[in-house]
């Protein structure tokens, strides 16, 4: 069982803090899941620099330090456990100007 986090979010370029993608909360399988994230581009990201991953079974967070314009668009989580199709959550993150717009 999977519960989805949020399907968007917004930050503004240059906050203090970072933002965090929710993926998932509550997740459950046998064998239980794998997290693979990837970004706007199709990369797959890895914890180090501006990224930390935070994949427990509690929960499914990928936090992006010092968001920029290049962090705005579609993320992905992919959740797999090999025995089901992968279950793909698309979020979109929206990163406004220093000025609070776009």
């Amino acid at each position: 069982m999977i519960t989805v986090g949020a399907s968007q979010a917004t930050a503004v370029e240059g906050q203090p803090f970072p933002v965090s993608l929710q993926c998932g909360t509550n997740l459950r399988g046998n064998p239980f899941p794998t997290v693979q994230w990837k970004s706007n581009d199709g990369t797959v990201v890895t914890s180090g620099g501006r990224y930390s991953l935070d994949n427990g079974p509690s929960n499914v967070h990928l936090n992006i330090s010092n968001v920029d314009q290049s962090s705005n668009g579609t993320w992905m989580c992919i959740l797999s456990n090999g025995v089901l199709s992968p279950v793909v959550v698309n979020i979109s993150l929206f990163v406004l100007g220093k000025n609070g717009f776009s």
